[in-house]
């Protein structure tokens, strides 16, 4: 669940305009299984594990739990629920990562668009891929890139132009500060853009990791 401090200007109507929002965005929920290269393990198990080619599935659901306010344009919350199915593949060259991810994005609508407009989204179809390099058993570092497509937006029906068409490029640092805790830093920024997603962007993120079976 993101908090989120969104600061920008744009043109209205022929006027120059500010949007400050500040709050939580919306709730992203990611359930994934392996089908190739990796059974469950446990924590003594899974320390030992040298990983080959692993390949698997996840559904990530984003629910509207998001800061939302239906008389602005402008929100850090979107108001409706997204499903994307996807599969991936993660293959180790000794100390290098390599892991390649396709999935598309389904939205419902947002009923509340403008206070009784309807918006809707087509799917978007993302293609993305990580090449990670571990310099010591707890620090990694990772290079990112994706490319998006499709997500043209309607309201009340009319096409409003927004059809997503770019490639975005990043960095990742991971550092474990303990045997279940990690942080990591993440910047990234649009490297080509036809429409859509063309920004800056930096977060750090914790991450607990809970084993159900801990022996």
């Amino acid at each position: 669940m993101p908090y989120s401090n969104l600061e920008g200007d744009l043109k209205l109507n022929g006027n120059d305009t500010i949007v400050f929002r500040k709050g939580f965005g919306d709730l992203r929920m990611r359930f994934g299984i392996n089908l190739i290269g990796s059974e469950a393990l446990s924590l003594s198990e899974f320390k030992q594990y040298q990983q080959k080619t692993i390949v698997g599935f996840s559904l990530v659901v984003t629910a509207p739990t998001g800061q939302y306010n239906d008389t602005q344009m402008v929100n850090i919350g979107t108001n409706r629920w997204g499903f994307k199915p996807e599969i991936g593949v993660s293959h180790r060259f000794k100390r290098f990562y390599a892991e390649a991810y396709s999935g598309i994005w389904f939205y419902t609508d947002n009923n509340e668009f403008l206070v009784n407009q309807t918006k809707e989204q087509e799917p978007v179809f993302s293609i993305q891929g990580h090449l990670n390099y571990y310099i010591k058993p707890f620090f990694w570092i990772g290079l990112n890139a994706n490319w998006f497509r499709g997500g043209d937006t309607l309201v009340e029906g009319v096409p409003l132009g927004t059809l997503l068409n770019n490639w975005r490029v990043g960095l990742t640092a991971s550092l474990h500060v303990a045997p279940q805790h990690s942080f990591q830093l993440q910047g990234n920024t649009g490297a080509f853009s036809v429409s859509g997603y063309d920004y800056n962007s930096i977060s750090l993120a914790y991450q607990f990791v809970f084993f159900t079976n801990p022996k």
